[in-house]
């Protein structure tokens, strides 16, 4: 899918040959693992996957919730793992 952001960032994707910017310069706080820094969804990320679910004759669900849970492990960036 061709978006604006990243799926769960607010940050900018590169470019499709990965040659429009520095290393580590597409990054928002939530890549970084800044501490109390949330995931966002890329609102237009939501309808563009029904459209492809839709185009590929699947089922698309009307309600899809993400629940998150934290487990610790000391060695990750973040300190905890993040299961979506």
């Amino acid at each position: 899918l061709a978006l604006s952001t990243k799926l769960f960032s607010t940050a900018r994707p590169p470019d499709e040959l990965g040659n429009d910017a520095a290393p580590n310069s597409h990054v928002s706080p939530f890549d970084a693992a800044m501490p109390g820094a949330l995931p966002r969804l890329c609102e237009e990320a939501v309808p563009a996957a029904a459209r492809v679910g839709l185009a590929l004759a699947a089922d698309v669900a009307p309600i899809v919730a993400f629940d998150r849970k934290h487990y610790t492990y000391y060695d990750l960036p973040h300190g905890f793992q993040i299961t979506q």
